[in-house]
């Protein structure tokens, strides 16, 4: 990795650090309602987590588009170099299915998981919060 291809991590790894604890920062500032130390909402976000989530989107396209590749970093590894990658890619499609049921039945029967089918009053079944007009 040259020089500049560390430069440019450097700046991804502070953009991405920062846009965390700029969230944090706007949050407080807005008075968000804060539970355990953490920002919560009841529409499901904040300003602040908003931050975190598209900092380092922002930042990332920020380097590619003043860098255009010339930074010597060449690909980062998202090209699977496998022999068969469908034989792999389709393992690994039913693996996590299979596995996931597995993982919660392990969980609700050590008593650290709980399932609860019950709709909150006010939300729809799909999960959203919704208010009717009165």
């Amino acid at each position: 990795m040259t020089g500049r291809a560390r430069l440019n991590f450097a700046l991804f790894s502070l953009a991405v650090v920062g846009s965390g604890w700029l969230g944090v920062a706007v949050d407080r500032a807005t008075g968000a309602t804060t539970a355990t130390g953490t920002a919560t909402s009841s529409g499901g976000g904040t300003t602040g987590m908003l931050f975190f989530l598209f900092g380092p989107v922002i930042a990332a396209l920020a380097l590619h588009a003043f860098t255009r590749n010339r930074d010597g970093g060449g690909p980062r590894g998202l090209t699977p170099r496998i022999p068969h990658p469908v034989r792999w890619l389709a393992a690994a499609a039913v693996f996590y299915p299979a596995v996931t049921p597995i993982a919660v039945g392990l969980g609700v029967a050590a008593g650290q998981v709980t399932i609860n089918a019950a709709r909150p009053a006010g939300r729809s079944p799909a999960g959203c919060q919704c208010r009717l007009r009165s």
